[in-house]
């Protein structure tokens, strides 16, 4: 849910409506997936692991927002028009960025279902 409302975004973004029908998509995604990960990762680990693999499940979760937080800021800086009057980020800059995260969202999804089977 949440790669495929990236994706509705990056194609479907003139209008207020279509990003809040792919905010929803991805506010249900996402509070599907926070809620299911700490599962996946305590059913993958040592019974006696449990606390200490959800523990750095959250550690992990902190950076990868702040590390993802950066490369968006800096995507988004590269894509900018300068000028006088302008120095805002280009849409290509926001399309870029959007596709990014649908496809880093599909990727986790596989590798949440690969350790599921495993």
């Amino acid at each position: 849910m949440i790669g495929a409302s990236f994706l509705v975004t990056a194609v479907l973004h003139t209008a207020v409506w279509h990003l809040v029908a792919a905010k929803v998509l991805a506010g249900l995604g996402t509070g599907v997936a926070l809620g299911a990960l700490p599962t996946v990762i305590a059913e993958g680990s040592d019974l006696s692991r449990t606390g200490v693999t959800t523990a750095l499940y959250n550690n992990v979760k902190t950076l990868g927002g702040a590390v993802a937080g950066g490369v968006i800021v800096s995507l988004l800086a590269a894509s900018a028009r300068r000028g006088p009057d302008v120095d805002a980020p280009a849409e290509s800059g926001y399309v870029t960025v959007w596709l990014l995260c649908a496809l880093l969202a599909f990727g986790a999804a596989a590798v949440t279902a690969a350790a599921r089977r495993a």
